[in-house]
């Protein structure tokens, strides 16, 4: 079996923004926070309706609530690491 290497810059490209879409896809509503908190001017606002409606169609097919599940894991397992 032939393994595929990642040589060319082009292939960099796309496993990174592979790797940004899943996590816009799994944790829509922290990247819509953060986009509205910052959305004083005007200049966010076509950005932000497009992350309103990935969260949508996140919510729709099940994936916000497995980002939801991650968050909570990590957030826990932070918690452990770090006594107050």
């Amino acid at each position: 079996m032939n393994q595929r290497t990642v040589d060319s810059p082009w292939d960099w490209g796309v496993v990174i923004y592979s790797v940004l879409a899943l996590a816009v896809f799994s944790f829509p509503g922290g990247v819509l926070n953060f986009m509205e908190e910052r959305s004083g001017d005007s200049l966010l606002s076509a950005p932000t309706q497009l992350m309103r409606a990935i969260d949508h169609a996140s919510a729709a097919i099940g994936l916000s609530e497995v980002g939801a599940e991650l968050r909570g894991a990590f957030a826990a397992q932070i918690e452990q690491e770090d006594p107050p």
